[in-house]
């Protein structure tokens, strides 16, 4: 693992340079992105700058851990995708995502609101 990369993507998450965080984080080699830590920061970063596409491997990594915390952070990365694709129109894809936000986490339903119960139709 190359610690003074992910020290210096630590970093800039702390000053909350999201940019300069993902930029080091994409330095990394493939295994070391595959780690549940540093793929949990890289999720961080994702959600940080909305880049909801390159999210969903890296969320789907972290679901598959065995940390609670990992499979929650995965969770909610799914939820406010699909409220996000919900509000951008694309109603079929933001219900795709919604779903898996269930499937990574079923306890994600207590992050849910009145508005996703009226959106997605889930008795929340």
């Amino acid at each position: 693992m190359n610690l003074d990369l992910l020290n210096e993507a630590e970093g800039f998450c702390q000053l909350q340079l999201w940019k300069d965080a993902w930029d080091v984080t994409e330095k990394l080699a493939k295994y070391e992105k595959a780690n549940p830590e540093v793929a949990a920061l890289r999720l961080q970063i994702i959600i940080e700058l909305a880049l909801w596409e390159e999210g969903e491997e890296v969320a789907d990594l972290l679901a598959e851990s065995p940390a609670i915390e990992n499979r929650r952070m995965a969770a909610q990365y799914f939820l406010d995708r699909a409220r996000e694709t919900h509000a951008a129109g694309d109603h079929p894809e933001a219900n795709r995502q919604f779903r898996k936000s269930l499937e990574k986490w079923p306890g994600i339903r207590r992050e849910f609101t009145a508005r996703d119960s009226e959106i997605f139709g889930e008795d929340i």
